[in-house]
């Protein structure tokens, strides 16, 4: 079973999200009030796809945002480095491939 780490935000703990978690199956974590620290890593995707997605492009349709988003998300997680894991990618990281990557940039 997974966790869905939620925000202690009011927005986020309304009853139609206590039954999307529980439908999802999910265990609902609470981060800590004024501790942004518990729940970093979504705090500085929230400010990355602020800065590099949406102020830097125009949404002309709902269909349009989504595709958009999506984009930026596969490119977040699949191209992006980042500096916090050793300038690799989230799913070099996912997929263990973090050592491998590492000795090959070393040996350059």
């Amino acid at each position: 079973m997974g966790a869905a780490r939620i925000c202690e935000c009011g927005q986020f703990i309304s009853k139609d999200v206590r039954k999307f978690v529980k439908f999802l199956e999910l265990t609902h974590i609470k981060t800590s009030v004024a501790y942004p620290q518990s729940n970093g890593k979504l705090e500085r995707f929230h400010r990355s796809i602020g800065v590099e997605c949406l102020r830097t492009n125009s949404f002309l349709s709902l269909n349009d945002t989504i595709s958009i988003i999506a984009k930026y998300i596969d490119y977040y997680n699949q191209t992006r480095l980042h500096s916090a894991i050793s300038y690799l990618t989230p799913e070099d990281m996912l997929l263990g491939r973090d050592k491998e990557k590492i000795t090959i940039r070393e040996n350059k």
